[in-house]
């Protein structure tokens, strides 16, 4: 992953009295942590900031592949089906169960979360597409791409079409948000963010099996196409993935290891997985992979980073306490 060197950003106490002890010291080393402030304790905010922590921490503690830590730390957020999203600095409740969407035509494209719906005309859904959320830029903006159509909205997909946009949940207005369009060589399948320098993010995008790489800019949406040393510390990322996987499964050939959610974090691999034996698969708990060997860390787990790698959500997998770390 391509990453400068960054500013420090302080990190605020969600809460004025905490309801749990920090974390021990013996924690902080073991995972490499500077410091670390609870979030998603958040019973003074009312019942339903609750109840999207309690949700977002049941989805996590078994493995969500779609957990966020948003760049400038202020957010955190998962994906399943729908995005919940809590402010972490100040804590307060941002999205709950919301879906972003763009509405492409021939007069231009709008991209919106529904809860901007209203404020942008009726019967939005039945013609519009998908978008994805692939990070948090910040607390309220989320950069968003192609999203995985719905057999009725196959036909409605643009073709070779890259679709990109900005997000942003305070926005309200006919056009609130940010959008971009490009047309791709091949048909697009999937789409990561894969590295950053400063304010462009290094995209990763599927077409027909083989990768293609876009930077894209976190603020205009300008994008331009890598430097070949950009492309090659990419691919050289994208290849340690997937032999960190092989060698895993070559250690533990008697069982099938399947991946449900990976952080990196300080130059380890982090995972809630699961091996599967054929008679008596296991529950799901958490590991981290050191490059040479796969190690349990339950009850502690590392879900999400920032992909500024700053950042980290750090979760104790039997108490379903949460800490914002850092580095």
């Amino acid at each position: 992953m391509i990453r400068p060197m960054l500013p420090a950003i302080g990190l605020c106490t969600c809460l004025t009295a905490l309801s749990y002890a920090d974390l021990d010291q013996d924690i902080r080393a073991r995972f490499a942590i500077a410091s670390a402030h609870p979030i998603l304790q958040l019973e003074p905010l009312g019942p339903d900031t609750r109840q999207v922590a309690e949700r977002m921490v049941r989805y996590v503690r078994d493995g969500c592949d779609r957990a966020f830590v948003a760049e400038d730390a202020k957010a955190v957020a998962i994906q399943v089906g729908t995005v919940d999203k809590l402010g972490a600095d100040p804590p307060g409740l941002l999205t709950a169960w919301d879906k972003y969407r763009m509405l492409v035509t021939d007069k231009g494209r709008v991209a919106y979360n529904v809860s901007q719906e209203t404020y942008i005309g009726r019967n939005l859904w039945e013609s519009s597409v998908p978008l994805m959320p692939l990070m948090l830029l910040d607390r309220y903006r989320t950069l968003c791409a192609n999203g995985v159509p719905s057999i009725w909205e196959l036909s409605r997909m643009p073709q070779r079409s890259l679709l990109l946009a900005i997000v942003d949940d305070r926005q309200r207005g006919p056009h609130p948000n940010q959008t971009r369009r490009i047309m791709m060589r091949d048909e697009i399948g999937n789409i990561s963010v894969v590295g950053v320098r400063a304010d462009w993010y290094l995209l990763e995008v599927q077409m027909k099996g083989r990768p293609s790489y876009l930077e894209v800019h976190g603020r205009t949406l300008e994008t331009r196409r890598p430097d070949s040393k950009t492309v090659r510390a990419a691919q050289a990322c994208r290849a340690e993935r997937r032999t960190e996987l092989n060698q895993i499964r070559r250690l533990h050939p008697e069982y099938d290891f399947v991946p449900l959610s990976r952080a990196r974090w300080m130059g380890r691999t982090y995972f809630i997985a699961y091996f599967q034996p054929k008679m008596a698969p296991r529950p799901p708990a958490a590991y981290v992979w050191d490059g040479e060997r796969l190690t349990p860390t339950d009850p502690w787990a590392i879900v999400a980073t920032s992909i500024n790698g700053r950042y980290g959500w750090l979760l104790n997998r039997d108490t379903g306490q949460s800490w914002l770390i850092s580095h």
